[in-house]
């Protein structure tokens, strides 16, 4: 993880002891700010999943510091993750929708 000798120490999964967390995942940039990871997966290839509004409002609060991870044919042993950083910017330069 970025050159940190106890990764272990900066990458937290948070929602595995907290499932009603607003992030999956805490760990730091390589300025050493706090990064907030939303992973959603799906066996399909579509982009549609249920963001629950707490997530969805740490997105837009943290702006740059949050990537939202879409995983998608995350049943296959050959899945495919695409980062999203700062979905509240894609948001609003129309290059993500929400209905």
């Amino acid at each position: 993880m970025l050159g940190h000798g106890e990764p272990e120490k900066h990458v937290i999964w948070v929602s595995r002891t907290h499932p009603g967390a607003d992030h999956d995942i805490r760990s730091i940039d390589k300025e050493g700010k706090p990064l907030w990871l939303e992973v959603k997966s799906t066996m399909g290839v579509d982009g549609r999943f249920e963001w629950p509004q707490r997530e969805f409002e740490k997105a837009l609060r943290e702006r740059d510091q949050y990537i939202l991870w879409r995983v998608y044919e995350a049943h296959t042993t050959h899945p495919i993750a695409k980062p999203f950083a700062n979905p509240a910017g894609l948001l609003e330069r129309c290059m993500l929708r929400v209905d």
